[in-house]
């Protein structure tokens, strides 16, 4: 298996960080702390009516305003990818992450790159915002959801 997952990486084809669209998709138990995800469609959406916003009552520019999505561990949304697109699920144990993070940084040839190596980071340190502020001064709701967005954009 893991030869098969090298020579897969070596030779894909097309974004090396999309990897919702790996043919085996891989997540960890216990879930990684939550990230903020946002689809684009719902942060356009959101330019929009700040811009009404600011446009009828200026007294709320010159703050700052947090938007950046919803909550939500990878192992969850790679979870959700597999169930729409019926791809096979890999589920490692979470000490593996940090394993491989600890090993990939020891053998990174140059750390003023970014790869893959700084996607896996990510998703071991929560990275989430109050954004209270934001949706209460704006009184913005989402169109489409993180899961429907999803299903949407990696549906076969």
């Amino acid at each position: 298996l893991f030869y098969w997952i090298f020579f897969f990486f070596l030779f894909y084809e097309g974004d090396p960080y999309d990897y919702m669209r790996y043919p085996v998709l891989g997540g960890f138990e216990p879930s990684p702390p939550p990230v903020d995800c946002n689809f684009a469609g719902n942060i356009a959406d959101a330019l929009v009516v700040v811009y009404n916003k600011l446009k009828a009552d200026n007294s709320v520019g010159g703050q700052f305003y947090y938007y950046t999505g919803e909550p939500v561990s990878e192992t969850d949304k790679i979870r959700t990818v597999a169930e729409a697109t019926g791809k096979p699920l890999l589920i490692l144990p979470q000490w593996l992450l940090h394993v491989i993070e600890r090993w990939w940084t020891w053998a990174r040839w140059n750390p003023n790159v970014y790869t893959n190596l700084d996607l896996l980071r990510m998703g071991i340190v929560e990275q989430t915002f109050d954004q209270t502020k934001f949706f209460s001064t704006f009184n913005f709701k989402p169109k489409i959801t993180l899961t429907e967005a999803l299903i949407e954009l990696y549906k076969e």
